[in-house]
């Protein structure tokens, strides 16, 4: 019986064909395993790539604010606030080229402001480095709690901190007190340069900044804004309780809540007198006391520099970038953060 005859080619063929596929299986397993490692690196590398354009989609959303703050140079014709206050059309995801910014207040006048979006101004605040000694120690009663003496005792080494006479004053802190910490340092006996500064004042403990930091500034002459400052800043300039709220209810319109359509402003502060007078009258006491901040130049209409905080991200893309800033109608950028 005849038998079939192997062909001595076959057996390498059918080999070599099993190795092909195995050496295929091993590469697209390879080709795989390398997939899933690039990708999340590629998408990294995308996500570093977009943040790093968020630094300047911020500089360029707060450069378009300052024109518009710029272009809204008086506060209006007394019955209208001013452009830059809670302003969603303006503020609130505007487009941007590729990006998209909102501007919002900042985080410690966000309790005061929720939900809004515009700029909030600085002249609303005392100013810690011209205010005279009752104003202070009354801020420091109001929104610290602080006694008088409490009060008065703080006040004094805020004082000795920012003046240039390197001789204490009464209830005031030399620099012996400074000098005994550790790590010592030196009374300053400068301006403050910013709020954050004032933590390390003699007597003022954390809790204290916190209860005072966001009606306090370094910004601006002094003046306080009368259609912008709220209740304990208008009491710490020394007006009564029944003053202020007549100032707050002119403000809020007829609807009596302020942030809404029918808000109106004080045009000049020579008016305001007469103002109230009309609108139900006001006490000879306080119309002295109007008089008095009005010819001491600690009231003002209108404000000139800004704070906010405007959160940035490219379209469709939920990475964001939040950037601290105070600027001024001069379009200087004052100060710059980013979180």
């Amino acid at each position: 019986m005849l038998k079939p005859r192997n062909h001595p080619e076959e057996a390498p063929q059918g080999s070599i064909l099993i190795i092909a596929l195995w050496l295929l299986f091993v590469l697209a397993a390879l080709a795989v395993a390398m997939g899933a490692y690039i990708a999340p690196q590629i998408a990294i590398a995308q996500r570093l790539k977009n943040n790093a354009l968020l630094p300047y989609i911020a500089r360029a959303a707060i450069f378009q604010t300052m024109n518009k703050a710029a272009r809204d140079a008086a506060p209006g014709d007394g019955m209208r606030p001013e452009a830059w206050r809670r302003n969603e059309n303006e503020f609130k995801e505007s487009v941007l080229g590729q990006g998209v910014f909102s501007i919002m207040p900042s985080a410690e006048d966000a309790l005061r402001f929720p939900e809004a979006f515009g700029l909030a101004d600085e002249e609303r605040k005392i100013n810690i480095n011209k205010a005279p000694r009752e104003v202070l120690s009354r801020l420091f009663q109001l929104a610290a709690y602080l006694s008088p003496k409490e009060a008065d005792r703080v006040t004094g080494a805020i004082l000795d901190w920012r003046d240039p006479n390197k001789n204490p004053r009464q209830n005031g802190s030399d620099n012996d007190y400074y000098q005994s910490l550790n790590p010592p340092y030196s009374c300053k006996h400068s301006k403050f340069e910013i709020i954050d500064e004032l933590k390390l004042v003699h007597w003022v403990t954390g809790d204290i900044f916190e209860r005072v930091r966001s009606r306090l500034t370094v910004y601006g002459e002094g003046q306080i804004n009368v259609n912008t400052a709220d209740s304990l800043v208008l009491q710490s300039l020394g007006c009564s309780a029944m003053l202020t709220d007549q100032i707050l209810r002119f403000r809020a319109g007829p609807d009596g809540g302020e942030g809404t359509a029918d808000d109106r402003v004080f045009a000049a502060v020579e008016a305001i007198p007469e103002i109230l007078q009309k609108g139900g009258g006001i006490s000879a006491k306080d119309k002295e006391k109007l008089k008095g901040l009005i010819l001491g130049g600690w009231l003002s209409t209108g404000s000139s520099f800004f704070s906010g905080v405007a959160r940035v991200h490219q379209a469709g893309s939920k990475d964001f970038l939040d950037v601290s800033f105070i600027f001024g109608r001069n379009k200087k950028i004052m100060a710059w953060s980013e979180a």
